[in-house]
C-alpha cells in the first residue's frame, strides 16, 4: 500500500484548552501544518510546534493564508498579485527559518482556508503558487484538495503535489465539501471519520487525510482514522 499521511493544522487555537487539542493530535498523526502568520500563529507558536513536531519525527509542513487574522482566513479577499506573493514569502520565511535553525526540512505547503479554495479552483493562480513557494521551499509538496483543477494543473506541470481529504467534513456528490453553514458539514463520530478515510483512500486516491483541531472528537478521530489505515495495511499484506 502506498504512503499515506494523517495529517492535522496547528498553530490556530488562541485558548489554552484549543492548544492542548492540538498537542494532543501530534501524538497522532504523521503531517503537521504550522499557520505561519496570515490567519494565525506566531514565531512563538512556530517554535513550540516545529520543536514538538521534529521530536516525534513528523512531517512539517508551512501553512500560509490570505492577510486575515480578523476572518480567520476564511474570508476571499480582493489582493493583487504582488501584495500576495508579498505576505506569503514572508510567512513561508518567518516558518522556513525557525526550522532551518532546527535542522528539520519544510516539506509541504498547505494554503489555508479561502486561499485553499482559490488555488484549488484557478490553475494558473496554483501553478503560480507553486513557482512562489519553490524560491523558499525547494521541492516541498503542494498539498490540494483531491480531484480539483489544481492537482491536475501541477501535475502536468510536474509539480509534486499531494491530494488532500478531510475525514471530518462532508462531501457532495460532486465530491466537494459541504459549506461549513450547512447541516451535517463537520463529522465528529470516529467511526463514520474512518470510513470516510478509508473510501478517501481506496476509491479517492487520498495522499494526505486531514483532522481539524477545532472538529469535536478530533483526537478520537484522528486515532480511528489511524487505526483504520493500520487495519487496511495488514489485510493487503
Amino acid at each position: 500500500m502506498r504512503e499515506i499521511f494523517i495529517g492535522c493544522d496547528t498553530g490556530e487555537a488562541n485558548d489554552p484548552r484549543g492548544q492542548q487539542i492540538e498537542i494532543d493530535l501530534l501524538d497522532v498523526v504523521d503531517a503537521v501544518s504550522i499557520a505561519c502568520g496570515g490567519h494565525a500563529g506566531d514565531s512563538e507558536s512556530m517554535r513550540r510546534l516545529v520543536d514538538l513536531a521534529s521530536q516525534n519525527d513528523q512531517v512539517i509542513g508551512a501553512h500560509p493564508s490570505y492577510p486575515d487574522r480578523d476572518g480567520f482566513g476564511r474570508r476571499a479577499m480582493e489582493i493583487s498579485r504582488a501584495d500576495l506573493e508579498e505576505t506569503i514569502s514572508e510567512q513561508l520565511r518567518s516558518l522556513l527559518s525557525i526550522a532551518e535553525s532546527r535542522r528539520v526540512p519544510v516539506s509541504f505547503v498547505k494554503a489555508h482556508g479561502a486561499l485553499y479554495h482559490s488555488l484549488a479552483e484557478d490553475p494558473e493562480l496554483a501553478v503560480w503558487f507553486w513557482k512562489l513557494t519553490e524560491e523558499t521551499c525547494p521541492s516541498a509538496f503542494i498539498v490540494m484538495p483531491l480531484g480539483c483543477p489544481a492537482v491536475r494543473a501541477l501535475r502536468e506541470a510536474n509539480a509534486p503535489v499531494w491530494a488532500e481529504g478531510f475525514c471530518d467534513r462532508a462531501y457532495g456528490a460532486d465530491w466537494k465539501l459541504v459549506s461549513r453553514e450547512e447541516p451535517g458539514a463537520l463529522i465528529s463520530d470516529p467511526t463514520t471519520a474512518a470510513d470516510q478515510a478509508e473510501h478517501l483512500v481506496l476509491e479517492q486516491m487520498c495522499d494526505l487525510l486531514c483532522v481539524h483541531s477545532d472538529t469535536e472528537n478530533s483526537v478520537s478521530i484522528a486515532r480511528s482514522v489511524r487505526d483504520r489505515l493500520r487495519g487496511l495495511v495488514d489485510r493487503q499484506e
